[in-house]
């Protein structure tokens, strides 16, 4: 009788040491022992499988892809590391989108571009479906749902994010933050800004309610904090650069009101979800998304031509401590 792949994954472990442990042992090491040179220099040679550098090998590692590839159904697989400074880039990887979100979220705090590409990552989204429901799904049970599963949003955000990283690749390249850009390249990166801002115009028309303003429950609350701050993000990031940092630099209306407002909306949300964010989420919303709103009306403050509006602006960033 054959057994199931998820059967085959759980049961594969690393050999049983001599400790006799009933888990398997996590090897957290860089380097291994030899009994002497003549076996140190044997795997040095590659004339035997033993461990040397935890970077080319290690028992943990290997029982990860041995388990990745019962659950894949592959023949076998290898583990590889992603070079997240952007000096090298991978092509043609077999990944998952959601991979590099962590990548995606810390290039927006710094406003710097985006390493990896949207293409190196071709392993398809999840089904929008739970995972207490997976089995149903995977049986052929329908499956009525009277609200979007978490899952919905879950893959907003990866959408969300897509969107974000083509914000950083067109609007942060290097080749686009110069002070003096010519008039045709200025003019190429405002239709870039104003196409990416339709874009998030109709990712935020096609949020389903639920994770707007009708929840239904304590968990689309939550996903839809995460979805609307991380949004408001976005929105932010894809106008600051056009905002004035000095009183002789030319003003861009559309991109001005954007960024404040989307900021504004971002202080005003900070309330009523502290509570309800979840703690993975806080030092990315409570530092990065609320700081960097501060940070946006404070400019505008400085800046803004009317003496009125600007004293308005002023006691927002103080609502953001």
């Amino acid at each position: 009788m054959s057994q199931h792949r998820i059967t085959k994954a759980i049961r594969i472990r690393t050999d049983r040491t001599d400790e006799r442990e009933h888990s398997s042992p996590l090897f957290l090491t860089s380097s291994f022992c030899f009994d002497d040179s003549e076996e140190m220099r044997a795997a040095f040679a590659d004339e035997t499988d033993a461990n040397i550098y935890s970077r080319f090998s290690n028992p943990t590692v290997q029982e990860f892809v041995d388990r990745m590839c019962a659950l894949e159904g592959a023949e076998d697989g290898f583990e590889f590391l992603f070079q997240r400074d952007g000096v090298e880039r991978f092509h043609d990887v077999v990944a998952d989108t959601r991979l590099f979100r962590g990548d995606h979220v810390l290039a927006l705090a710094l406003g710097r571009p985006l390493g990896i590409e949207d293409a190196d990552c071709d392993v398809e989204l999840p089904v929008a479906v739970d995972d207490e429901n997976l089995a149903d799904y995977f049986s052929g049970v329908n499956l009525p749902q009277k609200y979007p599963s978490l899952m919905t949003g879950a893959l907003a955000l990866i959408t969300l994010y897509q969107i974000a990283g083509r914000v950083l690749r067109q609007v942060y390249a290097i080749d686009t933050c110069k002070d003096n850009l010519e008039p045709e390249k200025r003019a190429d990166l405002q239709r870039s800004v104003e196409d990416l801002d339709s874009e998030l115009n109709r990712w935020c028309d096609d949020l389903p309610a639920t994770f707007r303003n009708e929840a239904v429950t304590d968990q689309h609350v939550s996903m839809g904090a995460v979805l609307c701050s991380h949004y408001y993000s976005v929105l932010t990031t894809l106008h600051r650069n056009f905002l004035p940092v000095k009183r002789d630099l030319p003003v861009l209306p559309k991109s001005t009101a954007r960024a404040v407002s989307s900021a504004r909306s971002c202080i005003r949300l900070a309330p009523s979800i502290s509570n309800v964010v979840p703690p993975s989420h806080h030092l990315a919303f409570f530092i990065q998304h609320l700081f960097s709103s501060a940070v946006i009306v404070l400019l505008y403050a400085m800046h803004a031509s009317d003496p009125r509006a600007a004293g308005a602006a002023i006691p927002e960033p103080a609502s953001a401590r």
